[in-house]
């Protein structure tokens, strides 16, 4: 039993060893690796008890954290309710919500930052939901392992637990990565942007109901994450 626990000591002492070594040798080692193209986005997506009404391509802003993909506008209604979603195809993202934020939504100096409440739904993940110019608003990075993240420090931790498992490569991973032929983490975000106009409804029942959407919307994406 010693004998077993040195040698996976060893060996564990010699993979951090090695990457250290890649790391200091080649800075930029693991980045871009990956070429990703350009993904075609469902003209429709189906939420329950909601109509889809119409999509079309939308041209991503600036490019402040990471690379566009791909954007697409979807809209829905029930009776008299209206839902606006903007999804983002990002990669080798941060997945920092404020940036995007005011890259996309408050380009404005005069625009004031919205109270972001972050909230947590289980088999979900987190996002950030707040009113806005009338809006119930939702936003969120859907990861392509892990739950849904709302700010950096949640995306990375995604990273950290489901891109280095063995489920997902392990040490085959890190040896891909040593050779050039793979990134050590799947960086990527489909950045969700829900708003729906509250209208007659009171703040609490718009709240409840764009999160019916979001959670549907969610369980749909992560089934259907594109592939790298």
């Amino acid at each position: 039993m010693p004998s077993l626990r040195l040698s996976f000591l060893t060996l564990t002492f010699i993979g951090v060893f090695v990457v250290l070594v890649k790391v200091i040798l080649e800075p930029k080692a693991g980045t871009n690796l990956v070429k990703y193209n350009p993904y075609t986005f469902p003209e429709s997506i189906p939420i329950t008890q909601w109509k889809f009404d119409k999509s079309q391509s939308i041209m991503p802003g600036k490019k402040d954290d990471g690379q566009f993909f791909g954007a697409r506008n979807y809209q829905y209604s029930q009776n008299q309710l209206k839902v606006n979603i903007d999804m983002h195809y990002l990669v080798n993202t941060t997945g920092n919500v404020n940036t995007f934020l005011k890259d996309y939504y408050f380009k404005n100096p005069s625009d004031k930052n919205p109270d972001l409440k972050v909230k947590q739904q289980p088999d979900i993940g987190f996002y950030n939901i707040f009113l806005y110019d009338k809006k119930i608003q939702i936003i969120s990075c859907i990861n392509p392992r892990g739950g849904a993240t709302a700010n950096v420090s949640q995306f990375f931790l995604n990273r950290q637990r489901y891109d280095y498992t063995n489920k997902n490569g392990g040490w085959n991973k890190l040896i891909s990565w040593f050779l050039g032929q793979e990134e050590l983490q799947d960086r990527r975000c489909m950045w969700t942007h829900l708003s729906m106009p509250i209208g007659n409804l009171p703040p609490e029942k718009a709240f409840v109901e764009i999160e019916k959407v979001w959670f549907s919307w969610y369980d749909w994406w992560q089934m259907n994450f594109p592939r790298a």
